[in-house]
This record gives structure tokens, sequence and C-alpha cells, in this order.
């Protein structure tokens, strides 16, 4: 056999394979719907859940969707008990400056909600059962900071979550002081 037969058979080969279709294994902006929507179920029994738990949607991480606009303790519970790493996972996301304070010295930012611990979105979102469960039962350090520097305290504080400062207050330690940055979730208006 010749080379050039032997190319015209690879060549007609490669002409009578089917095309490759690019689209995502997963469809992350349904999966992260049924978070918001706090629909554990849906989320749980997700045939590609595990290639989809780190992802992100619109900054958010599916963890930090659930605790905090879905409110879904049947959820975080699920994904806690599948992937425990999760429950203190806080992706480095950059953050998107809105506007200097004029009242204050320092710098509003939007943050992310995947770049914040769990339990620092469920606190900012005023979710005092999943921030007790995740302090109680996954064993979250509610002292500990995100990479930011804002703890679940001082978010509790900032969006005037009082029961959930309540909690946190007799089981971290108050700063010294507020982090430099005013830290918000992408959903909250900066006025």
């Amino acid at each position: 056999m010749g080379a050039d037969a032997l190319c015209g058979g690879i060549s007609g080969l490669l002409m009578r394979t089917t095309p490759v279709v690019t689209r995502p294994l997963v469809d992350v902006a349904t999966l992260f719907a049924e978070a918001a929507a706090g629909n554990a179920e849906a989320v749980l029994q997700h045939p590609h859940l595990g290639a989809a738990v780190l992802a992100q949607h619109a900054g958010h991480g599916l963890l930090q969707t659930a605790a905090g606009p879905g409110r879904s303790l049947p959820l975080v519970r699920g994904l806690v008990a599948r992937y425990p790493a999760l429950a203190s996972y806080e992706s480095p996301v950059p953050l998107r400056r809105v506007a200097p304070s004029v009242a204050a010295e320092h710098t509003d930012v939007v943050m992310p909600l995947a770049s914040l611990r769990p339990l620092v979105v469920a606190a900012g979102f005023g979710n005092v059962d999943i921030v007790r469960w995740l302090v109680n039962a996954a064993g979250a350090d509610p002292a500990a900071p995100a990479f930011s520097g804002l703890t679940p305290l001082v978010a509790a504080m900032r969006q005037r979550r009082y029961e959930v400062v309540d909690f946190l207050a007799t089981r971290a330690p108050v700063a010294a002081e507020v982090p430099t940055l005013t830290l918000l979730p992408t959903t909250s208006a900066v006025a």
C-alpha cells in the first residue's frame, strides 16, 4: 500500500467521523437555579453533581448559593455530607470596586459569594438555622475570617441580622476593628 493510498484512507475516515460538539457536561445555570430556589432534592440527585460541585455561576459557589439566597438547610447538609471540605471552602475571586464611601474612610466593594466561606454567606443572609448547623454539626469555625478578613459576625452585623449576631457573639470573639473593606454579597444593593 502506497503513501497516497494510506493518506486517502485516513482522509476518508476523517471525513466520515461525527463532528465534536462542545457543550458543558453539566448545565450549571440550571443547577444553580435549583440551589437558589432551595430545591435540595433536584440538586442532590443531579447525575453530574460531582462535576459541578466546585463550579461557579455568576461568581457564586454551589454551597454558598444554598447557604445564602437558597436558604436550604437540607441542601447545605446534603452537600457537606457528600463533600465535607466544602464547609470551609472559599474560592479566591477578585473583588469588584463599587464606590468610595463618603461617610467613612473605606471602599465599598462587591464580593462574589464564591469568595466567601459558607458560614459568612449564611450569616450575611441571616440564615440562622444554617449558621447554627454549620457551627454545631459541621464544625465551621465562627471566628475564621475569609481571605478578605470578613468574619461571619461582621457579615451578620453589617446586614443587621441580629438573631445571627446573638448566636455568633457567644461563639466568636468580636474583632477589635471592622475590616477596612466593606464586603457585601453581589445580591446586595449599595447606596
